[in-house]
């Protein structure tokens, strides 16, 4: 909570600190528990008269809670980048507003910013609040071939850094035609990782803008384009007025955090916790095809208790007896 920079930072932190995500966890692995009772039952005290659960029911309720823990995986990215700060880079080629665009979001000339193409050749960082929510952006060398040695060198840097990015905002200008070999650049070194590329154009004031997204006033209904023969831009702005540059930061935060989360959100942030339910989740995947193909009570119970030890691993639970506790608390068995 100290180190936290933002509002959404701390509302993490507060997350982390008050056992959302513990409470989550808990709660799935007494369901887990319940479940290997029921197969455990069935092999030990097959003899008694006790009524069992049929293989369906619990390949059922195996599946019940692997959904729920995929959900809860789903939440990783967002609750790092809470915790952390979402990385975004601005790419794009030579002289189309990338620094004066960082310079406008920090409220500061952080980055220089002249009529000469390439005039950026390392990575700048600044780090922001956007809307509560901390955003390391990054201004890289604009992405051109170029037979200077320093120039060279930061067009590969950009690239570096756009590959680490958890979103690039491939900048273009509005008054020019669009620069397709750079976008391409770009989505070559994101497309192993997947990392969304947003697609912006900047200069809007200085171009006609009537058919480019970010208007006020209704759009034509064909596709909106920055120039001829570019592909759809999501946004029109200006970095020199500050035109929809709030509309810019809504995007960004829509295509990498999305839906706003409280204290009572079970967030994953923690890589430890991450591999603990991805392990669980791959036990439980076993589990349930042993359980629906009826090819053993000891693999499902196998799987199962796998499961449950790697969620007592975020819970920081030792507990090797509680299945047979289950299983005495629950049914009248040796009377």
């Amino acid at each position: 909570m100290i180190r936290s920079a933002t509002a959404a930072s701390l509302r993490g932190a507060r997350n982390r600190l008050s056992g959302a995500l513990g409470a989550r966890v808990s709660a799935l692995r007494q369901q887990l528990l319940d479940c290997a009772a029921h197969v455990e039952l069935a092999l030990d005290f097959a003899e008694e008269d006790v009524e069992l659960a049929p293989a369906e029911l619990v390949a059922a309720e195996v599946r019940g809670v692997r959904t729920a823990i995929a959900g809860m995986l789903a939440t990783f990215r967002a609750g790092r980048m809470l915790r952390d700060g979402i990385h975004v880079v601005l790419a794009g080629p030579p002289n189309v507003g990338k620094s004066s665009l960082l310079n406008r979001l920090a409220q500061e000339a952080r980055a220089l910013v002249t009529d000469v193409p390439g005039t950026t050749r390392d990575v700048i960082r600044e780090d922001l609040d956007i809307h509560g929510v901390p955003v390391r952006l990054y201004d890289t060398a604009g992405l051109r071939v170029t037979d200077e040695t320093v120039e060279r060198l930061g067009v590969e840097r950009s690239i570096a850094t756009a590959a680490d990015a958890d979103l690039v905002l491939f900048v273009c200008a509005a008054d020019e035609s669009f620069p397709n070999d750079a976008l391409c650049q770009v989505r070559t070194a994101t497309a192993a990782t997947g990392i969304p590329v947003v697609v912006i154009a900047n200069k809007c004031d200085l171009a006609d803008c009537r058919d480019l997204p970010g208007r006020r006033e209704p759009l034509d209904p064909s596709p909106a384009v920055v120039a001829d023969g570019a592909p759809p831009c999501e946004l029109a702005v200006s970095a020199r007025t500050g035109a929809r540059l709030d509309d810019l930061c809504d995007l960004l935060l829509k295509r990498t955090v999305g839906a706003g989360y409280t204290e009572r959100t079970a967030l994953v942030a923690s890589v430890r916790h991450r591999d603990s339910l991805q392990r669980a989740e791959t036990a439980l995947a076993r589990a349930e095809q042993a359980a629906a193909a009826a090819i053993g009570g000891e693999l499902v119970a196998a799987d199962l208790r796998d499961a449950v030890s790697h969620l007592e691993e975020i819970v920081g639970i030792v507990a090797s007896d509680d299945v047979l506790n289950r299983i005495f608390a629950e049914f009248c068995i040796g009377k």
